[in-house]
């Protein structure tokens, strides 16, 4: 696959759209900061780190589970319709609670499926992490599909693709680390970008394999 072209592509797609895709971006780096507030401490314990003393928690953020996987689908959606040639809207970022429940269930099947694949051994947890990463997508477009058939067309797809994605990810290291710099501040910028290319890789991905249908994007 030409990264090259993914990218050009996606900067084409975003730039008549930048202002829009900014207020997204930065609703989204908003609600990911005010997330760190939603948990729950379950237990606390002294702990040490280079000789200083300090009290460790053990909680559980339930906004990370709950919402931000629904975002996610949102944003896709977004993407997706950049590709079709379909204008943004911010309504959209919000797409995802028509179909909570079945977002809910994706996120938590595949991610109690990489867990299990970590605790094995971390590299086939990083394999299966690329293994699904296309399920997200996918249910952008099955609107209600079942989390395991989503994980399994994923799966189909990847099939010989992983590396690829992997290699596309490498060369946007770059951003990765200016965003992790400037503590994701960089990411109201960055991410409609990245956002963009990673839709134009499934959208190409897909459009190879004659076994995945193309179908209208999600129901809004």
């Amino acid at each position: 696959m030409d990264f090259q072209e993914l990218k050009e592509k996606a900067k084409k797609q975003i730039a008549p759209y930048m202002q829009t895709l900014f207020l997204i971006s930065l609703l989204y780096v908003v609600l990911v900061f005010l997330n760190r507030y939603l948990k729950i401490t379950y237990k606390e314990y002294p702990s040490t780190f280079l000789g200083f003393e300090y009290t460790a928690k053990k909680s559980f953020n339930f906004g990370s589970f709950l919402f931000l996987p629904v975002l996610g689908l949102g944003n896709n959606v977004i993407y997706l319709n950049l590709t079709r040639g379909i204008a943004p809207k911010i309504k959209d970022f919000f797409l995802g609670f028509k179909d909570w429940w079945s977002i809910i269930k994706l996120h938590f099947v595949s991610q109690f499926f990489i867990t299990c694949w970590m605790f094995l051994f971390i590299i086939p947890g990083f394999v299966k992490i690329y293994s699904y990463s296309m399920a997200t997508y996918i249910l952008a477009e099955n609107k209600g599909m079942k989390a395991c058939d989503a994980i399994g067309i994923s799966r189909q797809m990847m099939t010989g693709h992983k590396m690829e994605l992997f290699m596309l990810d490498l060369s946007l290291t770059g951003y990765t680390l200016l965003n992790i710099i400037t503590l994701g501040i960089a990411s109201i910028w960055i991410r409609p970008y990245l956002s963009a290319v990673r839709a134009n890789f499934y959208t190409k991905l897909k459009a190879r394999n004659y076994k995945i249908k193309s179908i209208p994007v999600y129901d809004n």
